[in-house]
């Protein structure tokens, strides 16, 4: 006989060991439900696949997609990972005396008195974008950038301590002491009258769209280079982290096309632009479907050189959206600006490049609460250069996304933190990590409190998304998506995607508010082979005679682009750098069973470039290249010969 104590004891073990196991297990379901990229979505259909490998080594893996699990600090690549030069922007040249505000310009009392600056007098002069003669660039001839057509005020108007600025968005202040002169430029956004009428007919869901940029910043890179940031977006703004944004081509430009046009570079110009001497004022970009509903629209870019639409383009006649800082970017940077590095001046001024362009967006963003507003605020300059520049900007995007925060701006907006790609060169990217880095750029989404709740099968599908395969296109039809709230509901979604699962063939773009398949290939998405992320690869002999017969195609490919081209050397494959050879995945089958890609970085001479191309390998011994050729390093005044945006890559200057 077991004691009665004893079995009463036994029992209770035997119920609090059913109780915890009954309190893990609900624990577990909750954190599943609230945290779970591929659960209870809308549609049942677009259940994930089974995984075979441990989740911690992927980022993305569905059927159709394997993407690598990386850190941002693998010991391949902590060696290019350090503390760069500051940059110091306030000298004797440039003291910070004068200073803006959403409305006015002032003087810093207490920085006159630390310069000994005495008998001071500034003044300020206004300027504005005046439409250029359109004849002037159709010849070819006067003015390749149109932007740089602007007229000043005829007066430099004089101001003491303060003066407000209510009529002007751009003004240069010139201020003298004695027998020294210093030069700055503001800017400002006041809101005109024909703007305020916009709010009117525009639907209490309908969010401001902010879109923030920063160019050449891979996922991985923001999380090294930009961690104060990013913890703010994270643990304030609430983001969507998506893990698995592709970029479809090799540049700025060709990656931002798709998020403002939902086009290829190619369909661009078949539909809008059709030489390179034409200009953009035909091409319907995002900016333009917000304006006919309402919204009062902005466009900014710094480092205004290269600008994504100027850089060996010939940008707009006609102001493109309602604020466009261009002029004001150029003619501050082409006078006061410094500290520079490469591709771009760090310094305007006292003030980062950097800061100067956030402070911009801030002052437009204030002034617009109330209305409803479409942004697109684009920052190359600390990026495009430098793997560790960004993190001189951290301070600054963090204390901009903060002040936003206090004035309420979230309240009502979106917000898309993103970048067009990764690192395209420098040493970094001759390391496996590094090539895929620079193929998969940061994309991050927050919204409103509210919206989450109002929409939660939209916010659902939107995290089960972060998982899956995105390219930009995907991104410019959830954006469109945006200016539809009333399709955003839970009826109307389960509506599109009935019509989506009944598509024989998927639309290449398709909103991050459906559900995507698992099964989704990077051809499916857009995705060319040679900027797919979701091949497994191994490495390959560099002197195996299939790879160094792949690199000859490669340097042929490149020798016919600019054979017609005189002044560019004829290239020569110096050496074999790398050589990858891709995995497909086992469900994914090919026609010709027979072929192998092969991915190679190379190095050529005379000129000493690097490239990289992915190299498709027949069954016939045939070599046919798999999208374009990478430019792996700098290639600086190698190519001043050349005018063509696409070929500069590849000439070396006789």
């Amino acid at each position: 006989m077991v004691p009665a104590k004893k079995c009463s004891l036994n029992k209770r073990l035997v119920f609090l060991f059913i109780f915890g196991i009954l309190v893990v297990w609900i624990v577990l379901q909750i954190d599943i439900e609230e945290n779970s990229l591929e659960g209870d979505v809308v549609e049942p259909h677009f259940q994930p696949t089974e995984m075979t490998l441990k989740v911690s080594e992927f980022m993305i893996n569905t059927k159709g997609c394997r993407i690598p699990a990386m850190e941002p600090f693998d010991s391949s690549i902590k060696q290019f990972v350090f503390e760069d030069d500051p940059i110091i922007c306030e000298t004797e040249k440039y003291p910070p005396i004068v200073n803006s505000n959403v409305t006015h310009v002032y003087l810093d009392a207490g920085a006159i008195s630390a310069f000994n600056l005495t008998n001071l007098t500034c003044c300020y002069t206004p300027f504005w974008r005046v439409e250029a003669d359109e004849s002037e660039v159709v010849d070819g001839v006067a003015y390749r950038d149109i932007d740089t057509y602007f007229r000043y005020h005829n007066n430099c108007i004089e101001f003491e301590d303060a003066e407000k600025i209510e009529n002007y968005e751009f003004i240069r202040v010139t201020c003298t002491s004695e027998n020294r002169t210093f030069v700055d430029y503001h800017s400002f956004t006041p809101l005109k009258d024909h703007m305020k009428r916009k709010k009117k007919d525009i639907e209490p869901d309908h969010l401001n769209v902010m879109i923030i940029g920063v160019d050449a910043v891979s996922r991985l890179n923001l999380h090294r280079q930009m961690p104060v940031t990013l913890d703010y977006l994270k643990s304030k703004l609430n983001v969507v982290e998506m893990f698995g944004y592709n970029k479809v081509a090799d540049n700025t430009f060709p990656n931002l096309v798709p998020v403002l046009s939902g086009l290829t570079e190619q369909e661009l110009g078949e539909t809008c632009w059709p030489t390179p001497k034409s200009t953009f004022d035909n091409c319907q970009f995002l900016w333009k479907n917000f304006s006919d509903s309402g919204y009062i629209t902005c466009f900014a870019e710094d480092a205004s050189w290269m600008g994504i639409f100027n850089y060996l383009k010939f940008s707009f006649w006609k102001q493109p959206t309602d604020y466009y800082w261009r002029v004001f970017n150029k003619k501050a940077e082409d006078e006061i600006g410094h500290q520079k590095r490469m591709n771009a001046n760090l310094c305007i001024g006292r003030r980062l490049t950097a800061e100067v362009l956030l402070d911009y967006a801030e002052k437009f963003y204030i002034s617009t609460i109330g209305n409803r507003s479409f942004s697109l605020i684009w920052g190359s300059s600390l990026s495009h250069d430098f793997l560790n520049l960004p993190k001189f900007g951290d301070e600054y995007y963090r204390g901009f996304l903060e002040r936003l925060a206090s004035k309420g701006v979230f309240n009502t907006s979106v917000l898309v933190f993103m970048s067009d790609h990764g690192i395209r060169w420098g040493d970094i990217r001759n390391t496996y990590q590094g090539h895929l880095e620079e193929r998969l750029p940061c994309l991050y989404f927050s919204f409103p409190e509210w919206f989450r709740k109002k929409y939660a099968v939209a916010i659902r599908n939107l995290k089960y998304n972060s998982r899956r395969l995105t390219t930009p296109f995907d991104l410019h039809e959830t954006l469109l998506h945006l200016l539809h709230p009333d399709q955003l509901t839970e009826k109307s979604l389960r509506r599109r995607i009935d019509h989506l699962r009944n598509d024989v063939v998927k639309p290449r773009g398709i909103s991050l508010f459906l559900p995507i398949s698992p099964e989704r290939t990077c051809a499916e998405a857009g995705v060319t082979e040679h900027w797919c992320s979701c091949h497994q690869t191994e490495s390959a002999a560099l002197n195996d005679t299939t790879v160094v017969a792949a690199s000859n195609s490669v340097v042929t490919y490149m020798n016919g682009l600019i054979q017609q081209f005189k002044q560019c050397a004829k290239l020569q494959l110096h050496r074999v750098m790398s050589a990858r050879l891709e995995r497909t995945l086992p469900h994914i089958k090919n026609s010709d069973q027979g072929v192998q890609d092969y991915i190679v970085t190379l190095e050529v001479r005379p000129g000493g470039g690097t490239f990289e191309a992915t190299v498709r390998h027949g069954s016939n011994n045939t070599f046919n290249l798999m999208g374009t050729v990478s430019r792996t390093n700098t290639y600086g005044k190698h190519k001043s010969c050349m005018d063509n945006y696409h070929l500069e890559l590849y000439c070396y200057c006789l």
